[in-house]
């Protein structure tokens, strides 16, 4: 088995969604454990943040000038179409909890 870092971006569910998000993101994570696909469930990343660039810039994190990155998990599966397979029914791309997206990258072992 490989493993895959789910980038959960953008997404903002609305308030009145939220607790059903919530129930069906936990049934979600449940069901890839159950069936050995989660390496590390992940979080929520909370606000805030340092943004490093090359030459020693630092500048504080803001979601409105990019990519606003919400969470991640690693997940296990045998290839890359097996990793997409189990993306698809992530509630992060459930229209009526808002516009969200998963990056889904291979993690190379060293």
């Amino acid at each position: 088995m490989a493993q895959f870092l789910f980038l959960y971006v953008e997404g903002d569910t609305p308030p009145a969604q939220m607790e059903a998000s919530m129930k069906d993101w936990t049934a979600w994570i449940e069901k890839l454990g159950a069936k050995g696909h989660l390496a590390q469930p992940g979080a929520p990343f909370g606000d805030g943040g340092k943004v490093l660039s090359q030459g020693g810039g630092v500048k504080t994190y803001d979601p409105k000038t990019g990519t606003h990155a919400t969470g991640y998990s690693v997940i296990e599966a045998k290839d890359l179409a097996e990793a997409t397979a189990l993306a698809k029914d992530c509630p992060q791309l459930n229209p009526k909890y808002g516009v969200g997206t998963i990056e889904i990258r291979p993690i190379v072992a060293m």
